[in-house]
């Protein structure tokens, strides 16, 4: 992890995190981002899926508040949430076809990453063409506070 920066999977329920990071076919992948104390800023986490496509979890057009203010204590923030707590602005992710291994990446930076945010959905090409250029910039203004990405597997 960066700078004590995780993401944690959940078997379910928020109470039980995941032995490890192999979801079944249309299981519901459940996922935090845990910030330590002393770090806060602007949170972005996206999945670059083995489909061609990327999620954007945090922020999207229906969840735009992005900030995590250091409050001087650690925090757990969802950002694929079960099937029973989803809605417009809480995404719920089923695991589907094709099996294989996709990535979540969280960032904590000093400003918001995308400005609009960006729809839940693109392709990664579209997505690519923008977070390139965008977090190498953001980077070299010394705006990086932390990143880290973590993959799961479908089998």
């Amino acid at each position: 992890t960066a700078a004590g920066l995780e993401i944690r999977y959940f078997d379910g329920s928020w109470g039980v995190e995941k032995p490890n990071d192999a979801y079944g076919m249309g299981e519901f992948l459940i996922a935090a981002v845990a910030l330590p104390p002393g770090l806060g800023g602007r949170l972005s986490a996206f999945i670059a899926g083995n489909n061609g496509h990327v999620i954007n979890l945090l922020p999207h057009t229906y969840r735009p508040d992005d900030a995590t203010p250091d409050d001087g204590a650690a925090r757990l923030v969802p950002i694929a949430f079960p099937l029973r707590e989803a809605s417009g602005s809480r995404v719920a992710l089923e695991t589907a076809e094709p099996p294989g291994v996709s990535v979540i990446v969280a960032l904590v930076t000093d400003e918001p990453l995308f400005d609009p945010p960006r729809l839940i959905s693109e392709r990664v090409e579209e997505f690519e063409a923008e977070f390139g250029p965008r977090i190498a910039a953001v980077a070299a203004a010394g705006g990086l506070r932390a990143l880290v990405w973590r993959r799961y597997d479908v089998r």
